[in-house]
């Protein structure tokens, strides 16, 4: 299937960086991990039942994302789970843990209504989110992390080692690296320029930076820069430290191929996730 309508700059510009280059270039493990079609399946049903209206297919990469998460964090009923530079695409209402909390910039009146009884709603930019040190069990962030502006990945990254208990885990999906170092956009009037060592690009057809509420933005790591801006500014001695590559039935995620994921960039394939676990 050829996609013509959209990422045409975008998709030619850059592809994702292979196994080799992040096994030589990385201070973590590289390993795979593998979702079951059958309980994936199920737990979409149970947590999602109008994934037909809203996600059209069932294989579509945000759903996806969500299980990702679920299954790496195995959030226990006695812990706080937090979901960081979150939206209206979340399980946090549907867990039954101790404490949930549900973080953003900003929510609509809506959500904040749908969340009212049921998580904590936090507002507030993702470097700075207002919590106590070692608070939270369980972190999970979805496909926001490649929108942060200026130094706000590096700073998120210390806010997320700040925030996790002793045992603390989080998972950050999709992380976006490629062959090439770039900042995205596909508003022509977008002219900011935060790391001076990333190729700026602009594509007007290019899905991934997004509308306003992501802020036309996007980074696309290499395998350089998400050492310096992530890896390093990680205490690895503190901190368990995995990329994730993720598999459903073994064949890699997302199915790229499919009408409902149809729109969505090619450096979203294959889909990686950073696990952080404190000691």
């Amino acid at each position: 299937m050829i996609n013509d309508k959209t990422n045409l700059i975008l998709d030619k510009a850059v592809t994702y960086a292979s196994n080799d280059e992040l096994k030589k270039g990385i201070s973590c493990s590289l390993e795979l991990y593998d979702l079951n079609f059958k309980t994936f399946k199920e737990w979409v049903e149970l947590n999602f039942s109008d994934y037909r209206l809203v996600h059209r297919n069932i294989y579509r990469k945000k759903l996806i994302e969500l299980y990702t998460s679920y299954k790496l964090l195995n959030i226990g009923k006695n812990e706080t789970y937090a979901d960081l530079a979150g939206g209206r695409f979340t399980y946090v209402h549907k867990i039954d843990c101790k404490r949930k909390i549900l973080h953003d910039l900003h929510f609509s009146d809506e959500l904040k209504k749908q969340m009212k009884g049921v998580a904590e709603i936090i507002e507030s930019s993702a470097d700075s989110i207002h919590l106590p040190d070692r608070s939270i069990d369980c972190i999970s962030s979805h496909h926001s992390f490649d929108h942060f502006q200026e130094d706000v990945d590096i700073k998120f990254v210390a806010e997320i080692c700040r925030l996790l208990s002793n045992n603390g885990r989080c998972v950050i999906v999709p992380v976006l690296i490629g062959d090439r170092y770039l900042e995205v956009t596909n508003n022509e009037s977008f002219n900011k320029h935060f790391d001076q060592d990333a190729d700026q690009l602009f594509d007007e057809t290019a899905t991934l930076p997004g509308r306003e509420l992501s802020g036309f933005f996007a980074r696309i790591y290499n395998v350089v820069a998400f050492r310096r801006r992530i890896l390093n500014n990680i205490d690895m001695d503190r901190f368990e430290v995995k990329i994730l590559e993720i598999t459903m039935d073994k064949k890699l995620t997302p199915f790229m191929d499919l009408p409902c994921n149809y729109m969505a960039a090619k450096i979203n394939f294959p889909y990686r996730a950073l696990y952080i676990r404190r000691k």
